[in-house]
């Protein structure tokens, strides 16, 4: 079942060279259950420390989170997270990849049903790869067993950290349609960070961006109103992909999303 991730006045800050590094500073937000919601902002912003905070991968030096009404804790159960990196475990099977997904929910003593496997590699459409391994595998299938074998934890929280930024333009476009399919069978609370205005748009409920300075906060929330299936051509898309550049001063560029360049802050801010 979906939850609300709460996050209330949360700062956090790394010590480099004796000094405090702060990246986070009073960062506010909430995320409604089964939305999906993009962090969006250029390298170096904070947006995987908001993430592997919310997933109990980090603590943060002060605030809050909370997932549903009880407070995020270390590698929290409830969460899943698919990596820009696959990661996945080169000794065991595809199907063994995915079935430590479920592992990781339910214990290591209570394996996973075979049907649940199953239905997830048809999902991803890996049902004839369940029993090689991973270094056969292309960039593509190898992140579509990562999103499976999160999806295996049936997660209340989905955290995305640039899942696809390693692959091919229309591999990861194919892995776009695929990760909103896969979110509609159960409709998880997803957290997703990109650099890439049009994955955010053609993903998010709300695109969220944090500032470019450190401390970063929260600069804006942007809601996405346009109904699924989304078209890249829809003249509101246009419109909003216009609103998110202002805030980063490159409104002048908004129609140049064809070249996969301007619309990721990463390249765009260089």
């Amino acid at each position: 079942m979906a939850q609300t991730v709460s996050l209330d006045q949360v700062s956090k800050s790394f010590t480099s060279n004796q000094s405090p590094l702060r990246v986070l500073y009073n960062l506010s937000l909430q995320v409604e259950p089964g939305e999906i919601v993009a962090l969006l902002g250029p390298s170096g912003c904070g947006k995987s420390t908001v993430l592997r905070i919310v997933g109990g991968l980090e603590s943060p030096s002060a605030g809050t989170i909370e997932i549903g009404t009880r407070p995020v804790t270390t590698t929290d159960e409830r969460c899943a997270v698919v990596f820009q990196e696959p990661r996945l475990l080169p000794w065991r099977t595809v199907s063994a990849n995915v079935a430590l997904g479920a592992n990781r929910r339910r214990g290591e003593r209570n394996e996973p049903s075979r049907d649940l496997i199953d239905r997830l590699l048809g999902r991803v459409g890996l049902t004839e790869f369940a029993r090689i391994h991973p270094h056969q595998l292309s960039g593509g299938m190898a992140q579509r067993v990562a999103l499976a074998r999160g999806l295996a934890a049936e997660p209340e929280v989905l955290l995305l950290d640039e899942p696809f930024a390693a692959l091919d333009a229309l591999t990861r476009m194919r892995m776009q349609d695929l990760l909103i399919e896969v979110w509609s069978d159960s409709k998880p609370t997803v957290l997703l960070v990109t650099h890439d205005v049009d994955e955010a748009l053609f993903l998010a409920d709300r695109v969220v961006i944090l500032g470019s300075s450190r401390p970063a906060t929260v600069v804006a929330q942007i809601p996405v109103d346009v109904p699924r299936p989304r078209d890249h051509d829809d003249p509101a898309f246009f419109a909003l992909r216009s609103r998110i550049l202002g805030h980063f001063g490159l409104g002048h560029r908004a129609g140049e999303g064809d070249s996969g360049q301007a619309t990721r802050l990463d390249t765009a801010a260089d």
